[in-house]
């Protein structure tokens, strides 16, 4: 190997670039045998190796700026980028975002923005596999956690399923247009039309004729107490 006291104004003789070089002990190494570069290692395990107990930094004199990865050195399949107010991790082209583990489960964005958890193949923007019994976990550990499925995160046209934290009860509402269309309360109450059922079955309508039953070949109401009925309305 090449030592500092064999190095002259700079220069290393021609014969000596054949052997390995070692600067400082490992501060850079080359592998002349491997064609390998080490910095804080004289054993680098890749092309390129850094070994540090302290901060390794890429930096630049910009607000942005992008490290690439290629495949064949021609083409680009990815970058890793520091912007002005961000960190972006970039597939280029048509290429395909992911994140695995060694058994290739993990998290797929494709390059149509469909993102898989579980798969590889979403069908949809947001598409969960797993053959585990709980698909998802929405968990809020200091307020009372909501879903929306609507146009907007709001109360009015949404299918919401919700978590009353002081109840320790979860409840369910369906909503349009300023109206509470139908609620499964967090007591087990119904409500069609509001959304603070008093009963079991609670309908409330804006007109005379708040609901309507009908059957193609007769209908009837029956009223039960105990399993037993007690009324009949035809």
């Amino acid at each position: 190997s090449v030592t500092v006291s064999e190095i002259t104004d700079g220069a290393v003789t021609g014969a000596k670039l054949a052997n390995n070089l070692n600067y400082d002990s490992g501060t850079l190494y080359l592998d002349s045998t491997n064609n390998r570069v080490g910095i804080g290692t004289n054993s680098p395990s890749g092309k390129f190796h850094v070994l540090s107990n302290s901060d390794v930094r890429i930096a630049g004199t910009g607000n942005s700026h992008y490290t690439y990865f290629y495949s064949n050195n021609t083409t680009a399949k990815g970058s890793i980028a520091s912007l002005s107010s961000s960190l972006r991790v970039q597939a280029q082209s048509s290429g395909d975002l992911e994140l695995f583990n060694t058994s290739n489960s993990g998290i797929i964005v494709k390059n149509s923005g469909r993102v898989g958890i579980g798969t590889t193949s979403p069908s949809s923007p947001l598409h969960v596999q797993t053959t585990s019994q709980i698909v998802g976990a929405f968990i809020g550990t200091s307020s009372e956690p909501q879903i929306y499925l609507g146009d907007a995160v709001s109360s009015d046209n949404a299918f919401i399923m919700g978590y009353d934290r002081a109840d320790n009860r979860g409840y369910l509402t369906v909503a349009g247009d300023s109206d509470s269309v139908f609620t499964i309360a967090n007591g087990g109450n119904v409500g069609i039309g509001t959304n603070s059922p008093a009963s079991e079955l609670h309908v409330k309508g804006s007109a005379y004729t708040p609901s309507t039953i009908d059957g193609t070949s007769g209908g009837t109401i029956d009223f039960y107490r105990n399993g037993s009925r007690h009324a009949q309305i035809f």
